[in-house]
């Protein structure tokens, strides 16, 4: 695969999703300059550690997404690893579905606490996120105003997944899950307003479902493997990819909406949301994805 970006934020990468995507992108034939991947706990982040020591361009970064001061301490490497060039790709994975969550998650099982940690770090945190390492995008689209948006110029793209959907909530798929259905369709409405509102400097945002994947969250019940997984979200975000060809596409468009025969669901006029068919196997399956813990 030609190369990504130049340099790139994963955020949530000592498992999971996460893990794999800062594998794969390390494997590239053209890797990235730069690969910083943060998780809470680093030391006990064997895995990753490995992938660093293997591949000396991986910065393996301390950062729990609901502590602004270690959000603010990456920002700050982050400008002096990749300093004018700003920064390419922020990848936002970091997310939790936990358990107390699962099963029916109805009504009846919520609490404020359990509401809120959900809504901290899978609404709140992306948004503050993008906002801490805009400047640095801003500056990476500055160098190539005449270039298409994409991943290779300016891009911000979070890990979201179809329980997000109000469409499949209203036609009872997935069960209620109600924490984390409403934490997820909250960062889908996020990602629209900030796409339109960044489409004028030239960062692209988009959200992608990676597919229903067997994790530590997504379980053995799930479609695909984090291998597969991983590679069909990375081949989504390739240049020329499904992200950004049919991003700009919408963006040429005076619709805001467009239904695809797949039944995969793009909001204009900067952003794929729910992009879901294009990275799963032919057989198709269910739409729980896994949500690797930051």
């Amino acid at each position: 695969m030609e190369s990504l970006a130049k340099s790139i934020i994963v955020t949530g990468a000592s498992r999971g999703l996460g893990l794999e995507l800062v594998r794969q992108i390390a494997q590239l034939s053209s890797p990235p300059e730069v690969l910083v991947a943060t998780c809470r706990d680093p030391q006990n982040a064997l895995m990753l550690q490995q992938i660093a020591k293997w591949k000396p361009f991986v910065k393996v970064m301390k950062m729990d997404v609901e502590n602004d001061d270690e959000i603010d301490a990456v920002v700050e490497e982050m400008t002096s690893l990749v300093g004018e060039s700003g920064l390419n790709l922020l990848i936002n994975n970091a997310a939790i579905y936990l358990p107390t969550a699962r099963g029916q998650g109805k009504l009846r099982m919520q609490s404020r606490d359990l509401m809120q940690k959900h809504f901290n770090i899978n609404t709140t945190a992306p948004v503050i996120l993008t906002q801490k390492f805009l400047p640095l995008l801003e500056m990476a689209a500055s160098r190539d105003a005449t270039a298409p948006m994409g991943c290779s110029r300016a891009a911000c793209v979070i890990i979201s997944g179809r329980l997000g959907s109000q469409t499949t909530s209203y036609q009872g798929l997935h069960g209620s899950n109600l924490a984390y259905k409403c934490s997820k369709n909250a960062v889908n409405m996020a990602t629209i307003l900030m796409s339109r509102e960044l489409k004028d400097v030239g960062v692209l945002v988009a959200a992608i479902h990676p597919g229903s994947i067997k994790s530590d969250m997504g379980g053995p019940q799930a479609d695909l493997s984090v291998e597969d997984g991983a590679e069909g979200t990375l081949k989504a975000l390739r240049p020329h990819g499904k992200v950004e060809l049919r991003s700009r596409a919408l963006a040429n468009q005076s619709t805001q909406a467009e239904k695809f025969p797949n039944k995969t669901q793009f909001c204009g006029p900067n952003i794929v949301q729910q992009l879901s068919t294009p990275l799963r196997k032919a057989a198709g399956g269910g739409g729980q994805e896994n949500m690797t813990t930051h």
